[in-house]
């Protein structure tokens, strides 16, 4: 075997695995801490949520909206990411 073959099919899937729940954890506290959603060109949520309290003056509605959208986004990815998880444990 070569190197690059050696590196393609035997160490690099056995690093992939290894690092995947680390990198996914950080991909999700990332989206937590800095709204990553603003990266891909879409406002980001709590900006928009007190925008949105400055022209309805309700407080807490557009809070709680910013709060379920990012507990969706985050949601989903840690049920994908556990989901990648235990497909690639399946292939161990």
């Amino acid at each position: 075997m070569s190197h690059g073959m050696t590196l393609r099919y035997i160490i690099l899937p056995q690093a992939f695995r290894n690092m995947l729940p680390a990198i996914g954890n950080e991909f999700i506290i990332i989206i937590k801490d800095s709204s990553l959603v603003s990266m891909i060109g879409i406002a980001e949520i709590i900006f928009t949520a007190r925008a949105v309290q400055g022209v309805t003056f309700q407080p807490l509605a557009p809070l709680l909206v910013a709060a379920a959208l990012y507990f969706i986004i985050t949601f989903t990815l840690a049920n994908l990411l556990t989901w990648l998880e235990r497909r690639l444990s399946i292939s161990r």
